[in-house]
């Protein structure tokens, strides 16, 4: 098996009760058949409040969240009820991988981090460069200088896909701003599409119909500020460009699945940066301002409430 990451995946370390957003809230946590058994099986008090908190609706379990949208075991402190009392092993699948994807296709295994987590959005956005990282099962300290070759050997079903991949990456590292101005054209007509059709995906977060509302009502102005704006603050063309490059290294590999296409994965990257573009130039109109800390708030927030939806990704791939 071959497998790459970023090398931000061996950076990320969980910050726990320190993350200025939980992942332990906004969403009901599903739990798969193991941790159901091993929950169901759990003895003494602490197993009580496992089965009276866990819920089942057509042989899908799950821990529903609270009136204050929490997972019922997330504590005051920001930390695992179920890690403290029963340890890492007993957390359930969902938990224990996240922020990581996986997605395989034949020999190769890519494993990605999701700019959901807040602290993998510090870590992306602050290093000064991404590096792709290829081990295989015997080397774990695989250096590849030449990947076109190495992929044509190893992976010839992919290989073309992975070059062309490779190669959107290094325009995005080398020439921001050819790629990403490319992409954020002032089609006022088809930003008020884009916007329509965020307003029809499922809603993760109860703040969200509003905060779309608002960007709707303000598309005009934020048209008319945006060029001005990443001239203004020039740092923002590298951001969105590193926002890109995220979306680039995770999507490509996703138009190996049968139900879906490359095509399919350049317009869900081209619809996320022009929607997350938007939501830079009106964070800036708000503050006068926009930060390193104000991207990754913004992408944090996109990637919950687009990311973790399959029909909200699906959505988006469509004509």
């Amino acid at each position: 098996m071959i497998y790459e990451n970023t090398d931000i995946y061996e950076k990320f370390v969980c910050i726990g009760g320190d993350c200025p957003e939980t992942c332990c809230q906004g969403w009901e946590v599903d739990i798969d058949e193991d941790t159901f058994d091993l929950y169901m099986h759990t003895k003494g008090e602490f197993g009580d409040k496992l089965r009276s908190n866990l819920k089942t609706v057509d042989g899908d379990h799950y821990f529903p969240a609270t009136l204050h949208g929490n997972c019922p075991f997330l504590r005051k402190d920001g930390l695992c009820d179920i890690y403290s009392h029963l340890g890492e092993d007993a957390l359930c699948e969902i938990c224990s991988s996240y922020p990581r994807y996986y997605q395989e296709c034949g020999d190769y295994l890519q494993t990605d981090l999701s700019l959901s987590c807040m602290e993998v959005g510090r870590l992306f956005f602050t290093a000064d460069k991404i590096t792709y990282k290829i081990q295989d099962d015997e080397n774990y300290n695989l250096l590849v200088e030449d990947r076109e070759a190495y992929f044509a050997e190893n992976l010839p079903d992919h290989a073309n896909l992975l070059k062309e991949r490779d190669a959107v990456i290094e325009t995005l590292q080398e020439a921001p701003d050819s790629l990403v101005m490319a992409y954020l054209k002032d089609d006022t007509e088809a930003y008020q599409d884009l916007l329509l059709r965020m307003q029809k995906l499922e809603v993760i977060h109860e703040k969200w119909p509003p905060y779309l509302e608002k960007l709707s009502r303000k598309l005009p102005e934020i048209l008319k500020m945006r060029q001005e704006f990443m001239k203004e603050k020039s740092q923002v063309v590298s951001l969105l460009a590193r926002f890109a490059e995220y979306l680039t290294f995770r999507y490509y590999i996703d138009s190996t699945n049968e139900d879906e296409t490359l095509e399919g994965e350049k317009k869900f990257i081209k619809r996320s940066l022009e929607f997350v573009s938007l939501m830079c130039t009106e964070t800036y109109l708000e503050k006068g301002d926009f930060t390193v800390e104000d991207m990754i708030r913004l992408c944090h927030e996109f990637s919950r409430e687009v990311e973790h939806s399959d029909e909200n990704q699906f959505y988006l791939k469509m004509c």
